[in-house]
């Protein structure tokens, strides 16, 4: 044990091969010295990752004084192409090609059994859940119910109080990132980070500004996803930090109304892992797919899901946020002059309802189509269910039971769109979720300057962003490459920044 103990690394990695003194083992798992980790107050702070033995092992370990840190004969395979390799690794060690192990090599996955293996393989029709995370603890020798949370500490002197970070929540803030954007991960460069990261942050996401007033909590968030995929429409791997202008636009924007009207807006720019599921490789293995070619197959669909695991994520936050809205990172905000998500929660306060989804009437044919862009979510124990569920379906593509409803057999082996309308006829749905127009919560980008199909009213072209109906735009397709001329213009510039600031100067912003 190390009595000047400073923690030396901050990541996961220990389970994928890893070995350890007997004497460190046999002291941080000692039952009476891992009993005073708090993993009830962890769980509160960091959420579902606090059950990956890759954390709780190292906790268990640096609580006491043991320092953790790869051995370097052991190392990570990168995927992405790396230029300057010295750099790189002076910031993440586990680069290391002369290593003696390398983890993370995929490249089998997805392949094919042989013939003879594959006679043995049968699949079942239906599979009952048996995810348990953070359910099965003992106390000294004894094991404890399953499932049953984890055992309160004994001495208060171990617990964890919620962690605050000050800058947080001071109003109005934007602490600026205190990194060189080189040493971002690719994934995150290019996007409006601050500098603060609060512990209600799930995963790696990232805050973009925190605009409310004292520091308890509650409040409503604003979420995107920013995933870059194969076709870089979120920007490109060969130079991330050249976030498309109708990107920035789109967050600025965003930013601006969550500064305006004191509420908190975070990016997850780093999609959750495992992306495929056991179901998805099956399919692939069947079909006699790669696992990257398994994992571009899904990656649109599977991105989309990465909406309602968010949803579901935030919505069990400790912050306790008392809302949540969903947006695709093509949708905006585009009411400056009132709060667009004060009124959504007043709506659905009136109709004693818990979600609020929008419909695509402003297309002739739209009016019975829900469109999945827009999401927004009171924090209630069903909207909490719900999010649990339809993820959870995700991740089982058939079979498996709703907690909305046992009786429900929905399958979820598409998009979440096409989910929310398979689910509007069903009874829950009906009492809990309200539909409400698209042409005010969710408006097609292009009826500002031009759709290539009908629209159902013309008036929407006529008046376009000046239209007192309209609440939020969705840049959807092609029409996206329009949303700098709209959300930059001089006479009504939503960034609040200028022609020069992050959203709408023409040059990709430099930091």
């Amino acid at each position: 044990r190390n009595p000047g103990f400073e923690l030396r690394w901050r990541h996961f990695g220990l389970t994928g091969g890893a070995y350890f003194r007997t004497e460190a083992i046999l002291d941080a798992f000692d039952p009476t010295n891992y009993e005073r980790l708090d993993f009830q107050g962890l769980y509160a702070m960091e959420g579902e990752k606090v059950w990956s033995s890759d954390l709780s092992m190292h906790l268990a370990l640096s609580a006491r004084g043991w320092t953790v840190y790869p051995w370097e004969e052991s190392a990570q395979n990168f995927n992405q192409v790396i230029e300057d390799k010295a750099a790189f690794a002076k910031r993440w060690p586990a680069l290391n090609p002369e290593a003696a192990f390398e983890h993370n090599h995929k490249e089998r996955y997805g392949e094919p059994v042989l013939a003879e293996d594959d006679k043995l393989l049968f699949a079942y029709d239906k599979l009952e859940d048996v995810t348990c995370h953070g359910c099965l603890w003992y106390q000294k020798d004894a094991k404890l119910p399953v499932p049953s949370e984890a055992p309160a500490v004994q001495n208060p002197a171990d617990e964890i109080t919620t962690k605050l970070s000050s800058t947080a929540f001071i109003a109005l803030s934007e602490d600026p990132l205190d990194r060189p954007e080189a040493e971002l991960p690719l994934a995150a460069r290019g996007l409006p980070l601050q500098g603060t990261s609060p512990g209600w942050l799930v995963n790696n996401d990232a805050l973009v500004l925190d605009g409310r007033k004292g520091s308890g909590g509650g409040g409503i968030l604003v979420v995107q996803t920013v995933l870059m995929n194969v076709g870089g429409d979120w920007g490109s791997s060969d130079d991330p930090s050249a976030r498309p202008k109708w990107l920035r636009a789109i967050l600025a924007s965003n930013r601006a109304h969550v500064r305006q009207h004191g509420h908190v807006m975070a990016l997850r720019w780093q999609p959750t892992q495992p992306q495929l599921t056991p179901w998805q490789l099956v399919s692939c293995s069947n079909n006699h797919k790669s696992h990257d070619e398994c994992g571009k197959e899904f990656e649109r669909e599977n991105f989309n899901w990465e909406k309602h695991l968010m949803m579901q994520e935030y919505l069990e936050s400790s912050e306790k946020f008392s809302h949540v809205l969903l947006l695709d990172a093509d949708g905006v905000l585009v009411r400056l002059d009132h709060d667009t998500l004060t009124g959504m929660a007043q709506r659905l306060e009136q109709d004693n309802k818990d979600i609020l989804v929008a419909n695509e009437d402003w297309l002739q044919n739209g009016d019975g189509r829900i469109n999945g862009g827009m999401v927004f979510a009171k924090n209630s124990e069903f909207s909490r269910r719900f999010f649990r569920d339809t993820f959870d379906c995700h991740v089982r593509g058939a079979g498996g039971t709703w907690q909305l409803d046992p009786q429900l057999d929905q399958g979820c082996t598409t998009n979440e769109q096409l989910l929310l309308n398979d689910l509007k006829g069903k009874q829950f749905f009906k009492e809990h979720v309200m539909i409400e127009s698209g042409k005010k919560y969710n408006r097609g980008g292009c009826t500002v300057f031009g759709c290539g199909e009908g629209i159902s009213d013309s008036r929407m072209e006529e008046l376009g962003i000046k239209d007192p109906d309209l609440e939020i735009l969705h840049f959807m397709g092609g029409s996206k490459n329009g949303a700098p001329s709209v959300l930059c213009a001089a006479e009504h510039n939503l960034t609040q920044e200028g022609p020069e600031g992050y959203g709408c100067r023409e040059e990709p912003w430099e930091r």
